[in-house]
Order: C-alpha cells, then sequence, then structure tokens
C-alpha cells in the first residue's frame, strides 16, 4: 500500500463541523461512527426495535480513540439521552439506539 492508498477518502473520518463544535471531537467522531453503524444495519434490514450494533474493536478502528475514552464518552452521550445501548447476547456487540429528537435539540444550542 502507497501513501496515496493509505489516505484517500474512503480511509478518512469526515467529522460534521456542526457536530465538533457542539460535542468536541471525540464525541462527534462517536456519533458520525454510530450514524454509519446505524446506516449500514438500515441497508441490512438488522435493526432490532430501532436498534443497531457495532462493537469497541470497531469503534477503535474507525475512530483511533482508546477503549476508557471510548467508555467514557459513550456514558455521557447515554447521561444526556443522545444514545441509548445495552448488550444483548454473550457476543461482543454492543447496541445502540440514537434519541434522534434530543440530538436535534442539542445541535440546535
Amino acid at each position: 500500500m502507497n501513501w496515496v492508498e493509505l489516505l484517500e477518502p474512503n480511509n478518512a473520518l469526515v467529522i460534521n463541523k456542526k457536530l465538533l463544535k457542539r460535542f468536541g471531537l471525540a464525541r462527534a467522531a462517536i456519533i458520525i461512527e454510530l450514524i454509519n453503524q446505524q446506516s449500514c444495519c438500515q441497508q441490512k434490514k438488522e435493526l432490532v426495535n430501532g436498534f443497531f450494533y457495532t462493537t469497541i474493536k470497531k469503534f477503535k478502528d474507525n475512530t483511533g480513540l482508546d477503549e476508557k475514552q471510548l467508555r467514557d464518552e459513550l456514558f455521557e452521550l447515554k447521561s444526556v439521552g443522545i444514545i441509548d445501548y445495552c448488550n444483548l447476547g454473550l457476543s461482543e456487540k454492543k447496541y445502540f439506539k440514537f434519541d434522534e429528537e434530543k440530538l436535534w435539540q442539542e445541535l440546535q444550542r
């Protein structure tokens, strides 16, 4: 792999400026990754009562954040009501759901 392939747009995490200003870099990256995963699960028709799944490993790989940062930021997003999450079964999958209205309200502040 050469440097052009390494830095191509398909390998980039694009962060919305409104999210960045409102939530900071780490939370904005998490929200974007969740939006990407939700979209992917919707396309595959894998939503479960509005919940979609991802793994901490996938989060780490796609955002560059470490596990402690992820857990702390996810907890904060849950505590303000923007997301809900739970573990279902014994797998590494963590299931998430957005409160879209709450996210919209936070972006309007």
